[in-house]
């Protein structure tokens, strides 16, 4: 099962979306940029809002990510 992580507060509708479409979500806003590269690895995807600032640092420790999205800005990016 892909895995997300919602590092932002988002609408709890945002949340049920990625479940009904078989996505294991974890929700953790109020990471440092620390926490967050400790703790992405394992993840396929990174969804966010304007309070998580990824850097190239953090990027590279998501090897398996397919996308990351950025609701707030509505723009999302394939790698």
């Amino acid at each position: 099962m892909p895995r997300v992580l919602i590092s932002d507060k988002l609408s709890p509708a945002a949340v049920e979306i990625f479940k009904s479409r078989g996505i294991d979500v974890d929700v953790r806003p109020g990471l440092s940029p620390a926490e967050l590269r400790e703790i992405i690895p394992p993840y396929d995807g990174l969804a966010i809002r304007s309070s998580t600032k990824v850097t190239r640092s953090c990027w590279m420790r998501l090897p398996t990510s397919r996308w990351w999205a950025a609701p707030a800005s509505a723009w999302t990016t394939s790698m």
